[in-house]
């Protein structure tokens, strides 16, 4: 009798912890739930001010959330480069609905430009590559912002225009404010075009799923790959004061940003009101 209590406790405790840990799995993904559903025009009125998450590295800040039929994306940055790189380059949304950091849906836009480069002329020396320069350069780079690639989603998949429905609903546009040339990217995506039902469910409440920025580059050009090489024999000659190598390292970490794809993960879990 004794044993059989016992044992009982035993199942009581094992129950009890597994319980325990699906629970605090699921809330240690909080989610932002989404009382009114975010304008998609490229404005960041409607979120968070600053927003929540940034990447320092690659200098953008950015954020999630969700209501009961879409799930909300921004992301915004005010650096020159990180602009420019991802509309003369182009930049996917990635979209892992396990949580992890699978490459199964996405959305590419602006469109991804293979091999994009940008006029070594105009890079190789500091004065050229002011940021108002840079500036100038991603509001003309903007005006070629008008296709996005959708693939992995259900039933809608392909090229389309930017400013008009696609089956799925889902909206993109990007943005630079005029008054402090912060760019802004925003996107809504049904759960239709992502679960298949339109609506959330009370379990998914924490269900975990993952979002990555890729933000691709420019191809290096020659001229920046000699200094490249200047850098590294300067380093290795004795005889040399290394000025040379200097001014060659400065010139390049002016400009070394735009040829570095980026890639940002995070994780998060579906928020969920009853009401």
């Amino acid at each position: 009798m004794k044993a059989a209590f016992v044992t009982c406790c035993i199942l009581i405790v094992i129950v009890t912890a597994c319980r325990t840990y699906k629970k605090s799995t699921r809330l240690g993904l909080p989610g932002t739930w989404q009382e009114q559903a975010i304008v998609v025009d490229g404005r960041n009125n409607d979120w968070p001010s600053p927003y929540p998450f940034a990447d320092t590295h690659t200098k953008f800040m950015y954020a999630v959330s969700n209501d009961m039929a879409a799930l909300y994306v921004t992301m915004s940055t005010a650096d020159p480069k990180t602009q420019l790189k991802i509309l003369r380059t182009g930049m996917k949304l990635w979209i892992d609905t396990t949580g992890a950091h699978s490459q199964g849906i996405a959305i590419d836009y602006p469109l991804t430009r293979q091999k994009a480069q940008i006029p070594a002329e105009k890079i190789n020396t500091t004065a050229k590559d002011k940021q108002e320069r840079l500036r100038e350069r991603a509001r003309m780079a903007l005006d070629s912002a008008t296709q996005l690639s959708l693939y992995g989603f259900k039933n809608c998949n392909g090229v389309a225009e930017v400013m008009q429905e696609n089956t799925c609903g889902i909206k993109v546009r990007i943005a630079i404010n005029d008054s402090d040339n912060t760019m802004v990217w925003e996107a809504s995506i049904p759960f239709k075009a992502i679960y298949g039902r339109q609506y959330l469910k009370r379990n998914d409440e924490g269900r975990p799923i993952s979002i990555c920025f890729a933000i691709n580059s420019f191809e290096l050009p020659e001229q920046i790959r000699n200094i490249e090489e200047k850098m590294r024999l300067a380093s290795q000659n004795p005889n040399d004061p290394q000025m040379e190598g200097a001014r060659a390292a400065a010139r390049f970490a002016e400009v070394k940003d735009l040829f570095e794809t980026t890639s940002t993960w995070k994780q998060f879990g579906l928020a969920y009101s009853g009401r």
